[in-house]
């Protein structure tokens, strides 16, 4: 389905017309998949997946650009419980300079507020041309990289992350603006997950795509289970992956979880399924709750990694807890 919104005259004194495509549609798809292509294989797999109605949980808005027709620039965000990713920021490299972007987000912006939305996050260079767009529209970075929040209400994570009873589900598409607005938090620990290379609060909106593919197309290798609060919040993760670093290893078990749902976390464990054979975890010494939480699932210390991570001054030892699943 696609909406116009507005008309709007460019720098150029051309006119552009900006309008939202929502999912599914097949009429854009071709031209859109097609504008987005250079994106990369798996955001690629996404776009033509949510266009052709194959994420139906998920809510999805492309905001384009036409010129006579033809999309010159797109922006996109995948949201759910009002929380965001905003991205596929592009404009056809011969219709740039014409505000072109600028002039899409502004009604991006307005409609994601008249809507109700409450979080966005994205990532891009810091302090980059783009980095100082997104500044304009009220983006601010966190922790001086290039990964950065828009929001509509100042206590918006406070509110969201309000503690409440939370329970274990499967991995749907709803959960990736959800998941990364967990993985953004502050207070979260060092060693977050592996597998995602998410070393404290960190950006997981590419890492998402390859963990849900992975769950459809390898389910006897990837698995994994989320926590979720009454109030819709994902408040913990648990993956299980293979270790790649070694040639048929361990399977690599992550877990993170947001500290007011900790007397949740059991559920992380309890209700993934573990594959057959040897599964590892890693623990930094500042998550005592993480090591002891595995052991009291039937994981034990295997090793210690003395001085393993330097982290804001801090220089941390590394502790791998193992156990064997036979059946």
């Amino acid at each position: 389905m696609y909406i116009k919104l507005a008309t709007e005259r460019l720098k150029t004194g051309e006119e552009m017309e900006v309008g939202v495509i929502r999912d599914p549609d097949m009429e854009h798809t071709t031209q859109l998949t097609t504008f987005l292509g250079h994106k990369g294989r798996d955001w690629v797999w996404q776009v033509e997946k949510s266009l052709s109605g194959g994420c139906p949980d998920l809510e999805s808005y492309f905001y384009v650009g036409k010129i006579k027709g033809q999309i010159v620039g797109n922006i996109t965000t995948v949201e759910c419980n009002r929380t965001g990713i905003f991205g596929h920021v592009f404009t056809r490299p011969d219709q740039r300079r014409k505000g072109v972007c600028g002039t899409i987000m502004s009604h991006q912006i307005e409609d994601f507020r008249h809507r109700g939305g409450g979080l966005l996050l994205l990532g891009t260079d810091y302090e980059s041309p783009a980095y100082w767009i997104y500044h304009r529209f009220g983006f601010r970075p966190l922790d001086k990289t290039g990964f950065m929040r828009y929001s509509t209400e100042d206590d918006f994570e406070e509110r969201h992350f309000t503690p409440c009873p939370a329970r274990a589900v499967e991995v749907n598409w709803r959960d990736w603006p959800r998941l990364c607005a967990l993985a953004s938090i502050e207070n979260g620990g060092v060693l977050r997950s592996i597998t995602f290379g998410l070393f404290g609060r960190g950006n997981l909106e590419e890492a998402f795509l390859g963990l849900k593919r992975g769950l459809e197309e390898r389910p006897d290798q990837v698995r994994a289970i989320l926590l979720q609060s009454e109030r819709g919040a994902i408040v913990g993760c648990a993956t299980i992956t293979p270790d790649r670093r070694w040639r048929n290893g361990p399977y690599l078990l992550d877990i993170f979880w947001h500290p007011k749902f900790s007397s949740y976390a059991d559920q992380l464990v309890s209700q993934i399924r573990f594959p057959k054979g040897k599964i590892q975890c890693y623990v930094d010494s500042l998550s005592p709750e993480k090591a002891t939480l595995l052991e009291r699932t039937g994981f034990e210390r295997e090793a210690t990694f003395g001085g393993q991570i330097s982290w804001e001054g801090q220089v941390m030892d590394v502790m791998v807890y193992s156990k064997i699943e036979v059946s």
